[in-house]
């Protein structure tokens, strides 16, 4: 039998050990050797290289749950529903945002909580719990920013639950060519 603890961590590790176990099976490809399976064995382990770095930080981003509230990312929109004033969330944080809105992102320390602090284009902003249900789903999100660096975004998580600090901004919009903003 399993125990709880050992499924937690299995549950945990299993995109990167899926991952991994597919680079196996490229590298026991290219061992047998051949026209056929030795460059199919290369070409999966060059495609897991990725997959295995994006899915270790992935598992890294992902937070315990422990502060009240669900977050959710349908069609476009990155949606936090929290209750009223409880486990150190202030009254009235749940909201959404329109990802295609989103010109800022920071990572804020308020009353020993951490918080996503997400700004949209028209000044409103969202504070999400670093560790509210679903946060899994956000490094998806905040990934596909552009010009977000993945692995700088994991280690501003780790360093910030480390030291403490006050707010770090991850992310800005970048702006746009004066062309474009003129719509010609």
């Amino acid at each position: 039998m399993i125990s709880a603890k050992s499924l937690a961590q299995i549950k945990r590790w299993w995109e990167v050990a899926a991952v991994l176990a597919l680079a196996a099976l490229g590298a026991y490809w290219a061992y047998l050797g051949g026209f056929v399976l030795m460059p199919l064995g290369l070409g999966v382990m060059a495609l897991c290289i990725p997959m295995c770095l994006s899915a270790y930080r992935r598992q890294r981003f992902a937070q315990s749950i422990g502060a009240a509230g669900v977050i959710e990312v349908v069609e476009g929109e990155l949606r936090f529903f929290a209750p009223a004033e409880q486990g150190g969330n202030p009254a009235g944080m749940g909201g959404f945002i329109n990802l295609p809105d989103l010109v800022e992102l920071r990572l804020v320390h308020l009353d020993h909580h951490r918080f996503w602090r997400l700004k949209s284009q028209d000044g409103q902003a969202l504070l999400i719990p670093v560790d509210a249900a679903g946060n899994d789903a956000l490094f998806d999100v905040f990934a596909a920013l552009p010009q977000m660096d993945s692995a700088a975004l994991v280690a501003a998580l780790t360093a910030s639950s480390a030291t403490g600090t006050a707010t770090q901004t991850l992310w800005r919009r970048p702006a746009l060519h004066p062309a474009l903003r003129e719509g010609t």
